[in-house]
């Protein structure tokens, strides 16, 4: 008996069904022992290991915001993916809930691709459709493609620790040229953009804060762990966000929803927050000099920030040393741990009180008559605030962004505008004079683009992953579920803040939010696969089952993934070459006319949809003196997206250089038509470009 218990048959069960092709279980250690095993968890973590750097250096250099960015690593997992199935590998999901998730986001790539046929812009809407694909590959990548347990641990440690890679280069960055990862006071690099950045780091607290409550880890890792939650939230502090508040609320409620150690989660939390209030005047000097000094910030008042920080790093690590090696001295079961126990639970519910009488008794006068207040701030569309942080003021342009993204789903309910068409409408609706493309929330822009069909396939991903976690969660191990738990709290970060953010349009963030989701649930339902198989084999074939499906092989449905994937695969391709020729024909433009005009032609072949090659091609005729042929280009961007002011602009600057200034007014007119607010179209509608005193 105790030779079946130290290798149970399971093994050998388990490496014959099919939804653990891949699950990588050996019989006997493989020769060449412990390093054997460590060397063949590369064939199979390589893949998922190198997405995962992409994704992280992707994210380093502006979140991967333009095609050059996200375009190779897109088209490196749709290969991956490609591959496996063309090979005849095993795309076994472990339970329809998954299904329903891919469903989703492979359904809604492909609504967004079919959204061109009626968007505004129909090159803006197969690009943001191969976005969309990157996005459901990746979601796939780790659900499909990766079975092995430990390629899976391999990919969300990955995910921290690259994060935390990226934390410490910001937090040098600052010591040593703080003003080139600064805007106006606030942190904004390395993603450049300060909401964005303020994610990247909070996509780690969770995670960190798990294993800093975990007792069955060192306690030198458990203070490590909680020293590096300090400085991603210190770092967030730092950029100001409002929207990362709700982002990490969301990831709260996961992590205090699933146990176990939810009260020493919570207590780690606030202890963090805790910490922060009190180095928050010296982690503020650099916004403070920006709205008090006339908008100048020294590298002074930066490393100020940022001493601060590594003080505040450095305490955390060694309270929470003291805390773990008190924690340590207990056992588990003794009456001091229960004592303890219950003191937790009763001091913070009354933390928790005196914190909500608290807030209420620092609004001055009626909290309803506050709320009224600060609902008019946000109707305002007032940016600036005399406050002394950002995070009590409600001002902004959310209201107006939101505003126009559902009068959009109103006029078109089902399909919406068109992928990336919220734009057009916005500049003939907008109230303020912000030039912005996204409603900066998730669900408006999703409303907004691509109609309710749209919401219908984008719900389907948190259901089903949702579903799939449920189903899974009281199954598997232990310490398999804080690490699921840390990676859903991520997930459930970036999700939170996408809600008030325009997060969903920068892929190497939204890339590391989905492999979070992706990773949680693969490991979450492989692993209790496993172990439920164990379990079957020891108490014998009268044990009860799990109640998975059986994955059949279909022809057909292997076909049309394949079809898929290699539509995908030529549109992220035909995305990035002519991206690449669009680049290099503008840098081309007052130096070669002949060669810039062949790189626009190359790229209007690789993507016929686009207007900026014909844009190109314009300036190259007109540099060569064939003014018939650039307006013809010209002419036709504007048929290709006729609800933009930008063609219409173009044409009238065209007819102004040629001295045709009552036709370049009547250009001008038809583009201040679509952007009324534009304060030098209106001028030139007036003069049509023709200099003053001519």
């Amino acid at each position: 008996m105790a030779t079946n218990l130290d290798q149970p048959p399971a093994l050998d069960v388990a490496k014959s069904l099919p939804f653990t092709a891949g699950l990588t279980i050996p019989e006997h250690p493989p020769e060449g022992g412990e390093d054997a095993r460590h060397s063949s968890i590369w064939l199979v973590a390589g893949p998922t290991v190198l997405v995962l750097a992409l994704l992280v250096l992707a994210t380093a250099y502006a979140g991967a915001f333009k095609v050059g960015q996200w375009a190779p690593p897109a088209l490196f997992i749709l290969i991956v993916l490609l591959t496996l199935l063309l090979r005849g590998g095993a795309l076994a999901l472990p339970d329809r809930w998954l299904t329903v998730a891919l469903a989703g986001a492979w359904g809604l790539a492909g609504w967004a691709a079919l959204s061109a046929l009626w968007a505004a812009s129909p090159g803006a809407a197969l690009e943001g459709a191969g976005r969309l694909a990157m996005y459901a590959a990746i979601l796939t990548l780790p659900l499909v493609a990766v079975g092995d347990l430990r390629a899976l641990r391999v990919a969300a440690h990955g995910v921290v620790g690259g994060i935390v890679l990226i934390a410490l280069y910001a937090l040098g960055k600052m010591l040593l040229d703080g003003p080139s990862i600064y805007l106006a006071g606030r942190l904004n690099g390395p993603v450049e953009y300060r909401n964005a950045t303020a994610l990247l780091f909070c996509l780690a607290y969770w995670p960190l804060i798990v294993v800093a409550a975990t007792r069955a880890h060192g306690r030198a890792v458990r203070a490590a762990c909680f020293g590096f939650a300090e400085m991603m939230l210190g770092l967030a502090f730092l950029t100001q966000s409002r929207g990362v508040v709700l982002g990490l609320g969301c990831g709260a409620l996961v992590v205090l929803v699933l146990g176990p150690d939810q009260v020493r989660r919570a207590w780690l939390a606030l202890l963090s927050v805790v910490l922060l209030a009190a180095v928050s005047p010296w982690l503020l000097t650099p916004y403070h000099a920006f709205a008090g000094g006339g908008g100048l910030v020294h590298s002074s008042d930066i490393a100020v920030a940022a001493r601060a920080l590594v003080v505040l790093t450095l305490a955390a690590v060694a309270i929470s040393f003291l805390l773990a090696v008190f924690d340590a001295g207990l056992r588990v079961r003794s009456p001091a741990m229960r004592r303890v126990r219950l003191g937790a639970r009763v001091a913070l519910m009354a933390a928790v009180l005196l914190g909500l009488v608290g807030g209420l008794m620092a609004v001055h006068g009626n909290p309803a008559h506050e709320l009224q207040v600060k609902w008019r701030q946000f109707k305002s569309l007032q940016t600036s605030s005399t406050e002394a942080t950002r995070y009590t003021s409600a001002g902004g342009q959310r209201y107006d962004l939101w505003r126009v993204g559902l009068n959009e789903f109103h006029s078109n309910p089902l399909g919406g505008v068109g992928e990336s068409g919220y734009q057009f409408g916005y500049y003939r609706q907008r109230r303020s004079n912000r030039n912005l493309d996204d409603p900066h929330g998730l669900l408006f822009q999703i409303a907004a683009e691509l109609g309710g069909v749209g919401l219908v396939l984008f719900m389907l991903i948190p259901i089903g992953l949702l579903g799939s976690v449920r189903r899974w969660w009281g199954l598997a191990p232990l310490e398999v579920r804080r690490t699921c738990c840390g990676l859903c709290a991520a997930g459930a970060t970036f999700l939170g803040q996408s809600l008030v953010d325009w997060m969903w349009r920068i892929p190497g963030l939204t890339g590391l939010g989905l492999l979070c989701l992706g990773v949680a649930a693969a490991l979450l339902a492989r692993s209790a696969q496993a172990a439920s198989l164990a379990t079957r084999s020891i108490e014998g074939p009268s044990a009860r089952p799990v109640d998975g499906p059986a994955i059949r092989r279909l022809p057909v449905g292997r076909l049309l993934a394949a079809c898929a994937l290699l539509v995908a695969v030529a549109l992220t391709l035909s995305l990035y070459l002519s991206d690449f020729y669009i680049r290099r024909a503008r840098d081309e433009i007052g130096h070669s006319p002949q060669a810039q005009l062949a790189d626009a032609r190359t790229a209007a072949g690789l993507d016929p949809w686009s207007s900026d090659p014909h844009y190109l091609e314009a300036s190259a005729f007109e540099s060569l003196g064939d003014r018939p042929a650039a307006r013809a280009q010209l002419q036709q961007a504007r048929s290709m997206e006729p609800s933009s002011q930008v063609p219409y602009g173009l044409l009238g600057d065209f007819e102004a250089r040629g001295g045709r200034y009552v036709t370049a007014r009547h250009y001008y007119r038809r583009a201040l038509a679509l952007d009324p607010l534009d304060v030098g179209l209106r001028a030139l509608a007036q003069s049509g470009g023709q200099p003053q005193g001519s």
